[in-house]
C-alpha cells in the first residue's frame, strides 16, 4: 500500500513497527519494508510464519529525515 506524508523526501529512512491488536503480538511474525519517495512511501507486509492470523494489524512509523553536507 502507498503511505502519503509530506515530510517524507527521496533518502529519509522510515522505521516500521507492527501491534497485532488482540494476538500475541507481532515480534517475528511479519516482514516489513518501505520505498520512499518524495511525500509518499511504498509499503509491503509480508507473513512469514506460515500459518494465518486473524487479528488486526496496525502499523507505527517513524521518520529518519536524510541531511546533505
Amino acid at each position: 500500500f502507498t503511505l502519503t506524508n509530506s515530510a517524507l523526501a527521496v533518502g529519509d529512512v522510515l522505521v516500521l513497527n507492527a501491534y497485532n491488536v488482540g494476538g500475541s503480538g507481532a515480534a517475528g511474525k511479519y516482514l516489513l519494508a518501505a520505498e520512499v519517495g518524495s511525500g509518499s512511501a511504498v509499503i509491503s507486509v509480508r507473513n512469514v510464519t506460515g500459518s494465518g492470523e486473524t487479528t488486526d494489524l496496525v502499523l507505527y512509523f517513524a521518520i529518519i529525515k536524510a541531511v546533505t553536507s
